[in-house]
């Protein structure tokens, strides 16, 4: 899916401000107009989905997580990570533009995929790393 050259929309939806922040003015500086949800442990699959269809973006980045990697069990994990049942739920509502799980180090790559997320994007990342990430969006 390529835009037409107009300026996209892009929804950032972490857990973390002080990411959301710099990707969100990365997402400026590239011409994409972003909107963000921070979420947190409590932040229902549901909660995210509406808010997905509600701002209706060209392009989803979601949080493979949503809880501090050092306060999850590992055996406490279900489907994977709360971004995943975020993925499932965004899905189920029919929303069919590219979807993108963001971890410092994916866990769960296979579970995502079988939920349909369009890939990952690993972060931190770079101003040209997040330029090269989002060209195949683009059409100039």
């Amino acid at each position: 899916m390529a835009l037409d050259g107009n300026i996209g929309k892009i929804t950032i939806i972490h857990r973390d401000q002080t990411l959301i922040g710099p990707l969100a003015e990365m997402a400026t500086s590239l011409n994409w107009k972003p909107t963000n949800k921070l979420v947190n442990p409590a932040t229902t699959a549901q909660e995210v989905a509406s808010f997905v269809l509600q701002e209706d973006p060209n392009l989803v980045l979601l949080a493979e997580t949503y809880q501090e990697p050092l306060i999850v069990p590992k055996n406490s994990r279900s489907l994977g990570g709360q971004g995943i049942e975020a993925l499932i739920e965004i899905r189920r509502a029919g929303y069919s533009k590219p979807v993108f799980m963001m971890s410092g180090s994916p866990e769960y790559r296979t579970e995502a995929e079988q939920a349909r997320a369009n890939g990952y994007l690993e972060i931190p990342t770079t101003l040209a790393e997040f330029s090269e990430f989002l060209a195949p969006y683009i059409q100039s």
